[in-house]
């Protein structure tokens, strides 16, 4: 049987409940980022709260509750562990992942049979800008059960996190988004991406 795929109720309510993750969104809304767990310090620079769920950047921090779901959806099609850690990478973030899916992928006999051991690529945490909205990044989480999509936009200095909840991901769409939020903050100097198709068509490298 296919594991469920996790939508953005479930993981709003199974973090209200995370004592951990509880504390994480206490540190920020409070800016009491001395107080954080020992692993969330290292990216506290990166960190925000959008509609009570954590974010890292534009990255979901998934309570604990729904790490072996995720990892079983992400690994679904046994595609060895280095795709299984692109996919949770690309839209989540917990403290320990990689080596939370190398122990999930390790007790996986088919993956063991037909892979060849890898190496992980390390994570780094992102430079802290010089100011507000200069650096920002822009991702897309889904589709959800519900066939919505999330655009998430954050900025990396002071985690101010802007979503919006869409039904379609063609660039047009996405600028119309991108185009509001500027005119209330301005432009930024950087907007980094994915390089999702939505990402680098010519509309979208067109945009001012």
């Amino acid at each position: 049987m296919s594991p469920r795929a996790i939508d953005t109720e479930e993981i709003r309510s199974a973090s209200t409940s995370d004592p951990e993750l509880q504390l994480v969104r206490n540190c920020i809304t409070d800016n009491t980022l001395y107080n954080l767990p020992s692993g969330f310090k290292g990216i506290s620079n990166e960190l925000c709260v959008a509609n009570d769920i954590a974010l890292r950047g534009t990255r979901i921090v998934l309570p604990k509750a729904l790490l072996s779901r995720a990892i079983k959806v992400a690994h679904e099609d046994h595609a060895g562990v280095t795709r299984c850690k692109h996919r949770l990478r690309s839209k989540l973030w917990w403290p320990g992942m990689d080596t939370d899916v190398e122990t999930f992928v390790k007790c996986c006999h088919p993956c063991q049979v037909s892979s060849q051991p890898s190496h992980p690529t390390p994570i780094h945490s992102t430079p802290l800008p010089n100011g507000p909205w200069e650096h920002l990044a822009l991702n897309i989480c889904g589709p959800f059960p519900t066939g919505e999509y999330a655009l998430v936009l954050i900025d990396y200095y002071s985690r101010w996190a802007e979503v919006e909840m869409v039904t379609a991901t063609t660039s047009a769409r996405i600028l119309k988004w991108l185009e509001s939020v500027f005119a209330t903050h301005g432009y930024p100097i950087v907007l980094q991406t994915d390089n999702a198709k939505y990402f680098t068509s010519a509309e979208f490298r067109g945009y001012p």
